[in-house]
C-alpha cells in the first residue's frame, strides 16, 4: 500500500512538473531574446529576398559554409541560370533549414544540398535553434511530430525569461539591420567575405565526420527529398567546404553519405576533395573562406555542374519551362 501512494505521488510530482514546465515554454514562444532576434532577422530577410529570383532557379541549401563558400552570382552567370543561395546557419538543424527553403522553393526549381558534415548525425536541438524557435519558429514547431516537439519542451533554458525581459528590440533591430544590409546581396550571397586567412587557419584539428542513418538530422533530409518529388522541386547533393586535411583521403563517412543521397534517386556532384582547401583560403572558422577561397570553391562547383548529366538534365527542362 505505502508503495503504491510512493509511485502515485512521484507520477503526480512528475505530471504537474511537466506541466508547469511545458506552460513555462509555451508563455516564451514569439518572445525575442536578442541572440533570437538576430537569428530570426537572417531567416526572414533570405525568405523574404529568395522569392524575388523568378522561377526556375537554382537554390543552394546549407548552413553558413555556403555563404562564405558558393559565389551564387558568378555560379549562375557561368551556367546561364538563375539562383539564390539560401544559407542560413549550421547550428539550426537540416529539417529547420529545409523547412525554410520549402517557403521559397517552387515547381521547377533545383535545390543544391551542401550540408556540413555535422548535418549527417544531428540529434537534438542547439541551444542557437532553441532560441530562434521560440522567437519566432511557431510555425516549425507546429510542423513536427510530437517526440521532437518535447525535445524544444524540455531543451528550454530557466534562464531564457531573463534574456527575453531585457531585450531592447529598438537598439538590436537598428544594429541588426545594418549587419544585414552588408553582409546579404540580393540573391543571397555573402556581401562582405574576408580577403585574408585568419591568424590561425593552419591550427585547426580535422573535424569528426560521422554518418548516421537513423540520426534525425538525416531523416530530415529524407523527408525534404520525398516532398521535393511530390512538388517537382529536382534535388542535387554536394560537398561542404572546408580545411583539408590528409586524414580525410580514405575517410568512410564520405561513401556513406554519397550511398544515402543515392538511395533517394538524388545525384551527388563532385567529390569530397573538391571543396576542399588549404589554410591560406579559410576564413574565421573551419568551414568558411576568405573571398579567393570562394573563388576557387565556386568554380570547381561550376566545372563539376558541367559535367553532371543530371544537372543538364535540370538545366534543359527549365530552359524549357521558361
Amino acid at each position: 500500500m505505502a508503495s503504491s501512494r510512493y509511485l502515485m505521488t512521484v507520477f503526480v510530482a512528475f505530471v504537474a512538473l511537466f506541466a508547469m514546465w511545458s506552460a513555462y515554454a509555451a508563455s516564451e514562444f514569439g518572445r525575442y531574446t536578442r541572440n533570437g532576434y538576430t537569428g530570426c532577422s537572417y531567416v526572414e530577410k533570405k525568405v523574404e529576398l529568395a522569392p524575388a529570383i523568378a522561377s526556375p532557379k537554382l537554390e543552394v541549401i546549407a548552413g553558413s559554409s555556403a555563404a562564405a563558400g558558393i559565389d551564387v552570382a558568378t555560379l549562375t552567370r557561368a551556367m546561364k541560370l538563375r539562383g539564390f543561395n539560401f544559407a542560413l546557419a549550421a547550428t539550426f538543424s537540416p529539417g529547420y533549414q529545409l523547412f525554410q527553403a520549402r517557403k521559397t522553393l517552387r515547381p521547377g526549381d533545383a535545390a543544391l544540398l551542401a550540408f556540413e558534415y555535422l548535418a549527417y548525425e544531428y540529434q537534438g536541438p542547439t541551444n542557437a535553434l532553441v532560441d530562434t524557435v521560440y522567437s519566432c519558429g511557431a510555425d516549425y514547431w507546429h510542423s513536427l511530430d510530437w517526440p521532437r516537439r518535447l525535445f524544444f519542451i524540455f531543451a528550454i533554458r530557466p534562464q531564457r525569461i531573463f534574456s527575453t525581459l531585457s531585450f531592447n528590440r529598438e537598439a538590436t533591430a537598428a544594429r541588426t539591420a545594418d549587419v544585414l544590409a552588408k553582409t546579404i546581396r540580393p540573391n543571397g550571397d555573402l556581401g562582405d567575405p574576408l580577403e585574408t586567412a585568419a591568424p590561425d587557419a593552419n591550427t585547426h584539428e580535422p573535424l569528426v565526420i560521422r554518418f548516421r542513418r537513423e540520426s534525425i538530422g538525416v531523416k530530415e533530409i529524407a523527408d525534404f527529398v520525398a516532398w521535393a518529388k511530390a512538388n517537382d522541386v529536382t534535388v542535387f547533393a554536394t560537398w561542404p567546404n572546408t580545411l583539408y586535411f590528409k586524414q580525410y583521403d580514405s575517410h568512410p563517412a564520405f561513401a556513406e553519405i554519397a550511398s544515402f543521397y543515392r538511395s533517394l534517386g538524388v545525384e551527388v556532384i563532385g567529390e569530397p576533395e573538391d571543396a576542399m582547401v588549404t589554410s591560406e583560403f579559410l576564413a574565421d572558422s573551419i568551414y568558411h573562406l576568405t573571398a579567393p577561397g570562394i573563388a576557387k570553391r565556386t568554380a570547381k562547383l561550376i566545372e563539376n555542374l558541367r559535367s553532371s548529366a543530371a544537372f543538364a538534365a535540370w538545366r534543359e527542362r527549365a530552359s524549357v519551362s521558361e
